[in-house]
């Protein structure tokens, strides 16, 4: 099942986002500081996990790192009151998937969950198959099939080296969802001599 963590101090507003959430069938739990999600997370395997900044006392850096040494496959989300681009840049640079700004829109909290968990679906039903292993061993074979591919790849590392817009980013990140989606669908078929 895909679980869902959420990181607040108010109580009101955890019970708001889990109460929404779980009506598509996550499995949500709270946590109202650092150390009680990072002790979640060493039991249970998080495939997302919302901050509120003030949580973690402005923490990011720190926060994300702790995050992402419990579990690397954790899509770590900050939520600021602070519609501050630097802010968000640095979220990105420390690992962080995105960065949200108060008031929350649940509906789009729900969109961020299920992009997570498709692109997660869609990662593990190639390397479940070891004949897919064949094909894509990583991004350099994936890269091969796509000149494309590869410039989006380079493009969105160098953004993320810099003080690029989170728009940019995400612009970036979005692209690189459809080109990956796009070479899949052209990559030869593991039942295709390649």
């Amino acid at each position: 099942m895909f679980a869902i963590l959420i990181i607040d101090r108010d109580k009101g507003t955890m019970d708001s986002i889990s109460n929404y959430l779980e009506r598509f069938n996550y499995q949500v739990f709270s946590a109202g500081n650092l150390d009680d999600a990072l002790e979640i997370m060493n039991s249970k395997n998080i495939n997302v996990a919302f901050i509120d900044t003030d949580s973690i006392e402005n923490r990011i850096p720190e926060t994300i790192a702790a995050m992402l040494e419990t579990n690397p496959s954790t899509s770590v989300i900050v939520i600021g009151k602070e519609a501050d681009a630097s802010t968000a840049v640095l979220t990105l640079k420390h690992g962080a998937f995105d960065y949200l700004v108060k008031p929350l829109n649940l509906n789009r909290l729900f969109e961020i969950c299920d992009e997570i968990e498709k692109s997660k679906k869609m990662v593990a039903s190639i390397t479940d198959d070891n004949e897919d292993e064949k094909h894509f061993s990583g991004f350099e074979e994936i890269q091969s099939h796509s000149p494309l591919f590869k410039k989006i790849i380079d493009k969105a590392r160098s953004y993320a080296q810099t003080d690029s817009s989170i728009s940019t980013a995400r612009r970036f990140r979005k692209l690189f969802s459809k080109v990956s989606v796009s070479v899949m669908k052209q990559a030869p078929s593991p039942m295709q001599e390649p």
